[in-house]
């Protein structure tokens, strides 16, 4: 900043065209400076926050059930410990990551002007650069406890089917595949394709959102966002139920990625509200458990629960 001497000073001396452009040079440059003093104590400010703040993840090693052949060390022990929701610090920032992210959500925004989407674009770029890697929060021990978990092709490492439970399982040997395959196999419940019907599915849904589009049932930028352009079909994956004898595996069909997935969570978005005015709705064990308190229940009734086995598979569509 100059203050108003001086700047009377090198009025005197400097020409009017001359003193501006020195004026302009010198503001874009202390306006560079605010901007990188600025940054870098922010930056000191969150690594002192992260370090005062900073303590281990309390763990326990009840949280993760063994049941394979392999054994585990303590420091592998440990580190599952921390649940599989636990978010390791990446080595470096995902920028391609990012940018094709923000570029595959932009090329859906059909009503946007171009000039908003730079303006996102510049937004994110001064986000991503001003960005940094935080310290890591496992050590040297658990990277590597974690790397040899990684690379070990003879287990797999899926969540149990209630609680937050890790468990650890052999693919092979009467364990994860072989569970796998006899729910597949089980003829009563699922019926063999005899050709696969994922190539076909993109164009009879594109069809339909197009006839839709067509009636102004869906605007034009909900259009392009229901429309598939993959042919991924849905994924199969198991939980393990520890709580029942055997431990049999759930079933879990994951529509990540798939044709219908975004239909069906633009559906969701409508359905949900419906279900969620039912009075015959239970969101959990505990919320059943407040709806009851207050009943008077007669001596000669008796309360009865169910267990249907496979529910979803079992109900006639």
């Amino acid at each position: 900043m100059v203050d108003k001497q001086q700047l009377d000073k090198l009025k005197q001396l400097l020409p009017t065209n001359l003193l501006d452009t020195v004026m302009t040079i010198a503001d874009k440059q202390a306006d560079k400076t605010t901007v990188r003093v600025r940054s870098e104590q922010e930056r000191k400010l969150t690594r002192l926050q992260h370090n005062k703040n900073k303590n281990r993840p309390k763990t326990d090693d009840n949280w993760v059930r063994n049941i394979s052949s392999r054994p585990l060390d303590q420091t592998e022990t440990h580190v599952l410990s921390y649940g599989l929701k636990h978010s390791v610090t990446p080595r470096r920032i995902p920028t391609e990551s990012i940018v094709s992210s923000v570029e595959a959500v932009l090329s859906r925004q059909r009503d946007s002007s171009e000039s908003a989407k730079d303006n996102v674009r510049s937004r994110i770029a001064s986000t991503v650069q001003s960005a940094f890697i935080p310290d890591n929060n496992l050590t040297k021990d658990e990277q590597r406890a974690l790397k040899r978990l990684k690379n070990d092709e003879s287990i797999v490492i899926p969540p149990a089917d209630k609680g937050r439970v890790t468990v650890v399982m052999d693919k092979t040997d009467h364990d994860y595949f072989d569970k796998m395959d006899a729910l597949v196999n089980d003829k009563q419940t699922y019926e063999e394709l005899k050709r696969d019907p994922t190539p076909a599915l993109p164009r009879k849904l594109n069809s339909k959102i197009l006839t839709l589009k067509k009636t102004d049932a869906v605007d034009t930028q909900r259009y392009y966002r229901l429309r598939c352009s993959v042919l991924q079909p849905p994924k199969l994956y198991g939980l393990p139920k520890l709580h029942k004898p055997g431990i049999p595996m759930r079933p879990i069909v994951s529509y990540c990625g798939s044709p219908t997935y975004q239909l069906s969570k633009y559906l969701t978005t409508i359905l949900q509200p419906l279900t969620d005015k039912l009075r015959r709705k239970l969101q959990s064990t505990e919320n059943f458990i407040d709806a009851i308190k207050t009943m008077q229940i007669p001596d000669d009734y008796k309360l009865v629960s169910f267990d249907v086995k496979s529910l979803l598979t079992s109900i006639p569509l």
